[in-house]
């Protein structure tokens, strides 16, 4: 029986770099001037096997990236902490972490902030669904409060749009704040 490959220092992309706008189209989809990449998503049942080496392929690919000007990569894991194990996070300046507000979410948070100080690279929260009934247990509960970026509040309106594949109109305060925390966090705005 062979082997499964090291994936930690395997290498399936030259190393001469990726030109974000160099992408093929077709790899990507677009809008408003927002580009999204998938990298390793399950399509079918049976047969597409182990998620390791599209991990490898999506740490491979964000060392490689070359973005210009204001540029700014964000990536959405799976929820939990595979990313660590896969080093994608040793390609991130910084991690964001939403956290809903369950007990599996707030023990998760802790063990990510406990990985993410490990590795080097600063965690930010973003508190989704929020009410201030419990608001207060939750940022007890939560490693370095200072760190939280942004408050979603529990909205009937977001989950709709959500629901229907909609984007909610007009665009909440919250999440505009949002992006420009992630803005200011990557250095691409004061």
């Amino acid at each position: 029986m062979k082997a499964a490959p090291d994936y930690a220092s395997a290498k399936l992309l030259d190393g001469g770099g990726i030109d974000i706008n160099s992408l093929p189209e077709g790899y990507y989809s677009e809008k408003n001037g927002i580009r999204l990449v998938s990298i390793g998503k399950i399509h079918e049942a049976g047969g597409e096997g182990c998620a390791c080496p599209m991990g490898m392929l999506a740490r491979e690919f964000l060392a490689g990236i070359r973005t210009f000007g204001d540029d700014v990569v964000i990536v959405d894991t799976e929820a939990g902490i595979e990313h660590f194990g896969r080093g994608i996070d040793a390609e991130a300046d910084l991690v964001l972490m939403v956290i809903d507000p369950s007990f599996e979410s707030v023990r998760l948070a802790e063990r990510v902030f406990v990985m993410s100080e490990n590795s080097g690279v600063p965690v930010y929260y973003i508190l989704n669904k929020w009410d201030d009934t419990y608001s207060e247990e939750i940022r007890g509960n939560i490693g370095d409060p200072s760190r939280i970026i942004c408050e979603i509040n529990h909205s009937p309106e977001i989950i709709y749009a959500g629901l229907s594949g909609n984007i909610p109109e007009p665009v909440p305060a919250e999440i505009t704040g949002l992006a420009d925390s992630v803005l200011h966090l990557s250095g691409k705005q004061n």
